[in-house]
Protein backbone atom coordinates (compact mmCIF):
# COMPACT_ATOMS: atom_id res chain seq x y z
CA UNK A 1 0.00 0.00 0.00
CA UNK A 2 1.20 3.46 -0.82
CA UNK A 3 1.08 4.98 2.22
CA UNK A 4 3.50 2.09 4.23
CA UNK A 5 5.87 3.19 1.61
CA UNK A 6 5.22 6.97 2.15
CA UNK A 7 5.89 6.29 5.63
CA UNK A 8 9.29 4.42 5.12
CA UNK A 9 10.26 7.15 3.10
CA UNK A 10 9.73 9.92 5.61
CA UNK A 11 10.99 7.68 8.48
CA UNK A 12 14.01 7.44 6.10
CA UNK A 13 14.45 11.27 6.13
CA UNK A 14 13.29 12.85 8.65
CA UNK A 15 15.25 11.65 11.46
CA UNK A 16 13.83 13.60 14.30
CA UNK A 17 10.53 11.63 13.92
CA UNK A 18 12.30 8.21 13.85
CA UNK A 19 9.79 5.87 13.47
CA UNK A 20 6.80 7.35 15.59
CA UNK A 21 4.73 7.56 12.95
CA UNK A 22 1.37 5.37 13.43
CA UNK A 23 -1.68 4.32 11.03
CA UNK A 24 -4.69 6.54 12.42
CA UNK A 25 -4.01 6.92 16.02
CA UNK A 26 -0.69 7.68 17.82
CA UNK A 27 -0.61 5.25 21.10
CA UNK A 28 -0.76 7.03 24.54
CA UNK A 29 2.66 8.21 26.16
CA UNK A 30 4.55 8.40 23.02
CA UNK A 31 7.90 10.23 22.54
CA UNK A 32 7.22 13.86 20.79
CA UNK A 33 7.23 14.55 17.91
CA UNK A 34 4.87 11.68 16.71
CA UNK A 35 2.89 11.61 13.50
CA UNK A 36 -0.73 10.09 12.58
CA UNK A 37 -1.72 9.22 8.92
CA UNK A 38 -4.83 8.32 7.56
CA UNK A 39 -6.00 8.15 4.04
CA UNK A 40 -9.14 9.66 2.92
CA UNK A 41 -9.61 9.12 -0.35
CA UNK A 42 -8.55 7.25 -3.17
CA UNK A 43 -9.71 7.69 -7.21
CA UNK A 44 -8.19 5.68 -9.75
CA UNK A 45 -7.91 8.02 -13.17
CA UNK A 46 -9.64 7.25 -16.12
CA UNK A 47 -8.81 8.93 -20.10
CA UNK A 48 -11.00 8.31 -22.83
CA UNK A 49 -9.20 5.81 -23.60
CA UNK A 50 -9.77 3.93 -19.86
CA UNK A 51 -7.99 3.73 -17.10
CA UNK A 52 -4.52 4.38 -17.39
CA UNK A 53 -3.20 3.19 -14.23
CA UNK A 54 -2.42 6.35 -12.15
CA UNK A 55 -4.00 6.16 -8.84
CA UNK A 56 -4.62 9.50 -6.95
CA UNK A 57 -4.12 9.00 -2.69
CA UNK A 58 -4.90 11.83 -0.21
CA UNK A 59 -3.13 11.27 2.83
CA UNK A 60 -3.95 13.32 6.08
CA UNK A 61 -1.16 13.56 8.81
CA UNK A 62 -1.67 14.65 11.75
CA UNK A 63 1.44 15.94 13.36
CA UNK A 64 1.63 16.25 17.44
CA UNK A 65 4.69 17.79 19.54
CA UNK A 66 4.72 19.28 23.00
CA UNK A 67 5.19 23.13 21.86
CA UNK A 68 3.49 25.29 18.88
CA UNK A 69 7.26 25.94 18.18
CA UNK A 70 8.18 22.11 17.59
CA UNK A 71 5.13 21.10 15.61
CA UNK A 72 5.90 24.14 13.59
CA UNK A 73 9.02 22.48 13.01
CA UNK A 74 7.90 19.22 12.52
CA UNK A 75 5.48 20.71 9.79
CA UNK A 76 7.62 22.06 8.21
CA UNK A 77 10.35 19.18 7.71
CA UNK A 78 7.55 17.29 6.10
CA UNK A 79 6.54 19.48 4.09
CA UNK A 80 9.76 20.44 2.33
CA UNK A 81 9.94 16.26 2.20
CA UNK A 82 7.07 15.75 0.65
CA UNK A 83 5.53 18.80 -1.71
CA UNK A 84 6.29 18.90 -5.63
CA UNK A 85 8.09 15.94 -5.45
CA UNK A 86 8.14 12.89 -7.70
CA UNK A 87 9.63 9.77 -6.28
CA UNK A 88 10.51 6.03 -6.94
CA UNK A 89 9.35 3.78 -4.13
CA UNK A 90 9.46 -0.05 -3.73
CA UNK A 91 6.62 -0.84 -5.58
CA UNK A 92 5.33 2.10 -7.04
CA UNK A 93 6.82 5.27 -9.12
CA UNK A 94 5.05 8.50 -7.70
CA UNK A 95 4.85 10.97 -10.63
CA UNK A 96 3.61 13.88 -8.55
CA UNK A 97 2.90 14.34 -4.82
CA UNK A 98 2.37 17.47 -2.67
CA UNK A 99 0.48 19.15 0.25
CA UNK A 100 -2.79 20.37 -0.50
CA UNK A 101 -4.08 21.41 2.70
CA UNK A 102 -3.23 22.34 6.14
CA UNK A 103 -4.97 22.93 9.71
CA UNK A 104 -3.69 24.36 12.45
CA UNK A 105 -5.05 21.93 15.04
CA UNK A 106 -3.96 24.09 18.39
CA UNK A 107 -3.70 22.80 21.63
CA UNK A 108 -5.12 18.93 22.60
CA UNK A 109 -4.89 19.05 25.87
CA UNK A 110 -6.01 22.59 27.45
CA UNK A 111 -5.49 26.40 26.55
CA UNK A 112 -2.33 27.25 24.38
CA UNK A 113 -1.02 28.66 27.69
CA UNK A 114 -0.84 25.54 29.51
CA UNK A 115 -1.18 22.94 26.83
CA UNK A 116 1.49 20.25 26.81
CA UNK A 117 0.57 19.20 23.07
CA UNK A 118 -0.23 20.80 19.98
CA UNK A 119 -1.31 19.19 16.60
CA UNK A 120 -1.26 20.07 12.84
CA UNK A 121 -2.85 18.55 9.95
CA UNK A 122 -1.55 18.40 6.87
CA UNK A 123 -2.91 16.35 3.39
CA UNK A 124 -1.07 15.04 0.77
CA UNK A 125 -1.86 14.04 -2.60
CA UNK A 126 -0.09 11.20 -4.41
CA UNK A 127 -0.23 10.44 -8.12
CA UNK A 128 1.51 7.43 -8.76
CA UNK A 129 1.81 4.00 -10.46
CA UNK A 130 2.45 0.51 -9.25
CA UNK A 131 5.46 -0.57 -10.87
Amino acid sequence: MIESEIRAYIIANVASLGARIYPEVIPQSTTLPAVAYNVIGVDRLQTLAGADGLIETTIQYTVVNDTYINTQATVLLLSNLLHSKAVTLTSYKVSHMGITGDNNLGAIDGKNETAKQFAYALDLKIIYKAL
